[in-house]
This record gives structure tokens, C-alpha cells and sequence, in this order.
């Protein structure tokens, strides 16, 4: 889901997938606009799209590998009920890393980042449904 939301963001279309869910359809479109109407003159950000674009990619392949080779009861329910794999997890590590190594991170190579998943559960092991998530 995390996916499908970045790529229309960082490529810039105006039109999101016809295959993306309702729900995920719904919050990407909440999401405010992108513009540089406020950006000094001049100002790009050539090489964080770069990165960005770069991350996409790299996820979007580590989550298609995995689909490929996942069976349905290597999942775990999520308090709202919603299935997490361990591409989810994977995913967020990739775009985290990718963003990392971007020239134009933070100062210090910090990276803020929101993103949906928590991953208190693999840090403990916890047992969702059944299945252990790892």
C-alpha cells in the first residue's frame, strides 16, 4: 500500500491506479498537493526525486519478489484486521535506506520518516494470529 501511494506522488501523475484500493485510493488523494509555488527560484529537488524514484523501484521489486513466493497464511492481522507480510516490514526498510543514502539527506544522515507500519512486534516476536512475523 505504501507503494502505491509514493508512486503517483513522486512521479508526478495525475491519475492514481485503477487497481488501487478504495481505502489507500482515498488517503493518497487527502494528501495535499505538490507544488513549488513556494519554492525560492530556481530551487530543484532533483536529487531527492531521484532518490525517491530510486526507492520506489527498489520496493516495489523486494514486494513483487515476495508475493511471488509468499503463501497466504505467511500473514499477520493488524488490530484494525488488515493482513501485514514481511514484505510490508521490507519495504520500509528499502525506502528508509534508499532515502538514507540520498547526497541530499539530512545533515548527519538523519531520515524522518512516518510510515504505516510499527515494528514493535518483530523487535519482541510476538505472535500475531498464529503466525510468527519475521
Amino acid at each position: 500500500m505504501l507503494i502505491r501511494q509514493a508512486l503517483p506522488l513522486c512521479t508526478g501523475a495525475s491519475r492514481l491506479p485503477s487497481a488501487m484500493p478504495a481505502r489507500a485510493s482515498a488517503m493518497a488523494m487527502a494528501a495535499p498537493a505538490v507544488g513549488t509555488t513556494s519554492l525560492p527560484a530556481g530551487a530543484t529537488f532533483a536529487a531527492e526525486l531521484q532518490a525517491a524514484t530510486k526507492a520506489v523501484r527498489l520496493a516495489s521489486h523486494l514486494c513483487q519478489t515476495v508475493q511471488q513466493q509468499l503463501s497466504t497464511s505467511e500473514k499477520a492481522d493488524k488490530a484494525d484486521d488488515s493482513p501485514v507480510t514481511v514484505a510490508d516490514y521490507a519495504a520500509q526498510a528499502v525506502v528508509a535506506w534508499s532515502l538514507s543514502q540520498c547526497p541530499a539527506a539530512a545533515p548527519g544522515g538523519v531520515l524522518s520518516m512516518v510510515a504505516e507500519e510499527d515494528s514493535a512486534s518483530l523487535r519482541q516476536g510476538t505472535e500475531h494470529s498464529g503466525t510468527r512475523v519475521l
